[in-house]
C-alpha cells in the first residue's frame, strides 16, 4: 500500500507540472519546464516529450511568430531579433529574416512591375527553401505534440482504470467489513451458548454429586439391613458408579467448554482487530479513490490543453503553407507564357483542404466558424488560379487586374487566418 501511495503522489506531481506547463504553452509562455522526471515511468515519457517539444518551439516560435504575423498583415519593416540564438536556431532566424526581406521585395515588385527581376531572383530557390525549412520545423513540433496528446490520453485511460479498480476494491472492503461485523455477532452468540452449556453442566455436576451422596447413604442403609439389604446394596453401588461416571463426564465437558470459551474469546478479539483493520483500510481506500479521481481529472485537463496547443501549432503550419503557396505562384506571374499549363493546387487538395474534409470535420464540424473558413480559403486558391489562367490564355494580364486580385488574395488570407485562430479558440473555450 505504501508503494502504491508513493506512485500516486509521484504521478500527481508530474501531472500537475504537465498541466501547468501545457497551460503556459496555451497562453504563449514557452519557458516553463518539468522537473524531477523519472525516465522509466510512463508519465515521465510524457514529460520528456513535452519538454522536448517546448525546447524546440521556444526559440524559433517566439522569434518567428511575430515576423510571420506582421508580414501576413502587410508590415514591411519587421525584422527578426537574433541575439542569443545559436546553431540551427540562428540559421532559422537568418532564414526567416531573409524570407521577410525577400517577401517585402516580392510584394513591392508585384505592385510595381518595374521590379520584375527582383521578384524572379527572390524565387530562384532561396525563398522556397527558407519557407520550407520553417515549415518542416513546425511540422516536426506538431508531430511531437501529437505524441504528447497520445501519451496524455493513455495516462488518462490508465488513471480511469485505476479509479475503477479502487471502486471495486472499496466494494470488496465494504463486504469484508459487513462480513466481519456478522462474524463478531455470531461469535458473541456462540459465547452466550457456551455459557448456557456451562451452566447446564454445573447443574448436572450438582445432580451427580447428590446422586452419589444418595447412593452412599443407600449403601450404608443396605449394610445395616444385612442379608435383606444385599440386593439394594448392588443397586446403590450401580447408582454410585453411574453418578461418578456422570460427574467425570461433566467435568470433562466443563473443561472442554472452558477451552472453547477461551478460543471463542481469542477469535472474538482477532475478529474485532480485523474489523478495525478493515475500517482503517476503507478509510485509506476512500482517500486513495479521491486522489485518483483528482489525477484522472488533471490527466484529462492536460490532454485537452496539449491538444489545444497542437491545434494552434497546426494553424501556424497552415499559415506558412499558404504564404509559401502565394509566393511560389506570384513568381509564376513573370515566368508564365501563353498556352503554358497552369498547375495550381486546389483548396480541396492542400493540407488545410484535406484537414477540412477529414480530421477537421470529425473534430471541429460542430464548432462555430468551421463551415465559414471554406469561402476565404477557396478565394485564395481561386484568385491565384484566375491570375495564372488569364496570363496563360492571353499571354499577359493587365497590371490593375493582377494587383486587384492580389489585394483580394491577401484580404482573403487575413480573413482565413483570423477565422482559423478564432475557431480553435472557440473549440477549447
Amino acid at each position: 500500500m505504501g508503494m502504491f501511495d508513493d506512485f500516486s503522489e509521484s504521478h500527481k506531481e508530474l501531472l500537475t507540472q504537465i498541466l501547468e506547463m501545457a497551460k503556459d504553452l496555451e497562453n504563449g509562455i514557452l519557458s516553463t519546464r518539468i522537473n524531477r522526471i523519472n525516465e522509466t515511468d510512463s508519465l515521465g515519457i510524457v514529460a520528456l516529450a513535452l519538454n522536448s517539444a517546448a525546447d524546440q518551439m521556444e526559440s524559433f516560435v517566439k522569434s518567428t511568430s511575430h515576423v510571420i504575423s506582421e508580414l501576413s498583415g502587410g508590415n514591411r519593416c519587421v525584422r527578426i531579433y537574433t541575439e542569443g540564438m545559436k546553431g540551427d536556431f540562428m540559421k532559422m532566424a537568418l532564414a526567416v529574416d531573409n524570407v521577410s526581406t525577400t517577401l517585402v521585395n516580392g510584394i513591392d515588385a508585384t505592385e510595381n512591375f518595374a521590379l520584375k527581376e527582383g521578384i524572379e531572383e527572390s524565387n530562384d530557390g532561396w525563398l522556397a527553401k527558407n519557407l520550407t525549412y520553417i515549415q518542416k520545423r513546425v511540422l516536426e513540433n506538431t508531430e511531437l505534440l501529437k505524441q504528447v496528446v497520445v501519451n496524455a490520453n493513455f495516462t488518462a485511460t490508465e488513471s480511469k482504470m485505476m479509479t475503477n479498480n479502487i471502486i471495486e476494491m472499496d466494494s470488496s472492503m465494504r463486504q469484508l467489513n459487513d462480513s466481519m461485523t456478522d462474524t463478531v455477532k455470531e461469535i458473541e452468540q456462540l459465547s452466550a451458548n457456551a455459557e448456557e452449556i456451562n451452566e447446564t453442566m454445573t447443574l448436572i455436576k450438582e445432580i451427580a454429586e447428590r446422586t452419589n451422596l444418595l447412593a452412599l447413604n443407600a449403601a450404608i442403609e443396605a449394610a445395616r439391613a444385612g442379608e435383606y439389604g444385599k440386593g439394594f446394596a448392588v443397586v446403590a453401588d450401580e447408582v454410585r458408579k453411574l453418578a461418578e461416571s456422570t460427574q467425570d463426564s461433566a467435568e470433562d465437558i466443563t473443561e472442554i467448554i472452558v477451552h472453547l470459551n477461551k478460543s471463542v474469546e481469542e477469535i472474538k478479539t482477532k475478529a474485532l482487530q480485523s474489523q478495525l483493520l478493515s475500517s482503517a483500510s476503507k478509510e485509506k481506500t476512500d482517500l486513495l479513490q479521491t486522489t485518483t479521481k483528482s489525477l484522472d481529472t488533471k490527466a484529462h485537463e492536460t490532454s485537452d490543453v496539449v491538444n489545444h496547443a497542437s491545434e494552434r501549432l497546426f494553424v501556424s503550419l497552415v499559415e506558412i503553407d499558404h504564404v509559401l503557396f502565394k509566393v511560389s505562384n506570384y513568381a509564376k506571374i513573370f515566368k508564365l507564357k501563353q498556352h503554358d499549363k497552369v498547375d495550381v493546387i486546389s483548396h480541396h487538395d492542400c493540407r488545410l483542404g484535406k484537414w477540412y474534409e477529414a480530421y477537421g470535420k470529425e473534430h471541429f464540424g460542430s464548432t462555430q466558424g468551421y463551415s465559414d473558413i471554406i469561402e476565404p480559403h477557396a478565394r485564395v486558391h481561386g484568385k491565384v488560379k484566375e491570375i495564372l489562367d488569364t496570363i496563360a490564355a492571353e499571354g499577359k494580364a493587365d497590371k490593375k487586374f493582377i494587383l486587384k486580385n492580389i489585394e483580394d488574395i491577401e484580404a482573403a488570407t487575413n480573413i482565413l487566418f483570423t477565422m482559423l485562430e478564432d475557431m480553435v479558440s472557440k473549440k477549447f473555450a
